[in-house]
């Protein structure tokens, strides 16, 4: 159903509430039933809309409230709390304009700006107290603040469970609006280490292509279509990106995140744009039993590895990649066999360029548990190895 259908129903609703309620005044001789019909007619009618018409509440509740008040200082001067053969229905109608009342108090503390909801509900409560005296005289002042206070006590409760469900809703927002930041920056820790991948590749391949070039034409149009190839994957993920970024408003729009089954894949594009033998050991059938969290941080910890090779260790002769399994963890672990100068060791004081390079992928690695090193690998060599926890495997 439509936004406007509804509020159509619902205005509607609240129409037949107040029109039937000027004809029981009518028939009883008194103005209570419109009073009552105005409060119930309006809680009615925003029942139905909700939440389309959260800017109207403190419009009908001020209106429910001026009728109401209205309908009490009436009574007062006309000196007439019952009608004969009546008194049971009126006090019946007290009851409900007073639970009608107390609605729309709760509902101007919830949705509406601070100082509007203090001067619609205030109206409302004042009114909403005042409804005993339609039955009670008071004999003295002191009795009238009584009546009035212990009256108003249902007030200040509807005013507080409104309030609650404020700021429950306020707390719901902010929880949305943290996981919508941390998904951005998910998706940027993933657009630079995917792209950042793809990227550094393309240098390599249009430096080897300027190299060979004179002598070796063909070779240099065969690196000219790997530039392509990978220039594509780049832009398709950075395209993916901001895509998702767009539908942010939606969590549940991200597409499936990359994981150890593509490894063979980014291994075998690695090779290809470089020199260096690349070598990947990753058992059969693993990449189905990984939990989704630690086979997308695996992963990340390869592509990163890799392109810190690439960008550090650009004349290594050799990279190997190896995964392994057992029942409390997977390990991760990348070697090649020229040191990267270049690349701080974990807890170094140098800042990766990017700031989303080993620092990032700690923050990443420790969020499902596990631990990520990087250093020097004997005399000549680096190593970056991931120690991830496979915690769906304990019971095995």
């Amino acid at each position: 159903m439509g936004q406007q259908t509804r509020t159509w129903i619902g205005v509607a609703a609240g129409a037949v509430v107040v029109l039937a309620g000027v004809w029981m005044a009518f028939a009883v001789g008194s103005p209570f039933p419109v009073a009552t019909a105005a409060a119930s007619g309006g809680w009615l009618a925003l029942a139905i809309s909700w939440p389309y018409t959260r800017s109207r509440v403190p419009i009908v509740t001020a209106t429910a409230a001026t009728m109401s008040f209205a309908a009490t200082v009436f009574t007062a001067v006309e000196r007439r709390a019952a009608i004969e053969n009546t008194e049971t229905f009126l006090g019946f109608l007290m009851l409900v304009e007073t639970a009608a009342l107390l609605a729309l108090i709760a509902w101007c503390a919830r949705s509406a700006t601070i100082p509007v909801a203090v001067m619609a509900g205030g109206a409302a409560a004042l009114a909403q107290a005042a409804i005993l005296l339609r039955s009670v005289i008071p004999a003295s002042p002191l009795e009238f603040v009584g009546l009035i206070g212990f009256w108003g006590l249902g007030s200040l409760g509807a005013a507080g469970i409104g309030i609650y469900i404020r700021w429950l809703d306020e707390k719901r927002e902010r929880a949305v609006d943290t996981a919508r930041r941390a998904q951005r920056m998910d998706l940027a820790r993933d657009l630079h280490d995917f792209v950042a991948h793809d990227v550094s590749g393309i240098v390599v391949q249009a430096q080897a292509a300027q190299v060979i070039l004179p002598s070796n034409p063909a070779e240099a149009l065969a690196a000219l279509k790997r530039i392509e190839d990978a220039g594509l994957q780049a832009l398709d993920a950075m395209d993916r990106t901001v895509h998702m970024l767009h539908d942010a408003t939606d969590l549940s729009t991200r597409s499936p995140a990359q994981g150890l089954a593509e490894l063979p894949e980014v291994v075998s594009r690695f090779g290809a744009s470089g020199s260096a033998a690349v070598s990947l050991s990753l058992p059969a059938g693993l990449a189905d039993t990984v939990p989704r969290e630690v086979n997308t941080t695996a992963y990340r910890v390869v592509v990163e590895a890799l392109t810190n090779v690439r960008r550090h260790a650009p004349s290594a002769r050799s990279v190997k990649v190896a995964v392994t399994a057992d029942k409390a963890a997977l390990t991760v672990t990348v070697t090649n066999d020229e040191s990267a100068g270049h690349a701080p060791a974990l807890g170094g004081t140098e800042r990766p360029r990017s700031g989303l390079g080993l620092l990032g992928l700690t923050e990443r690695v420790e969020a499902v548990g596990g631990t990520l090193t990087a250093g020097p690998l004997d005399a000549d060599g680096w190593r970056t190895e991931a120690v991830l926890p496979l915690p769906e495997m304990d019971s095995e």
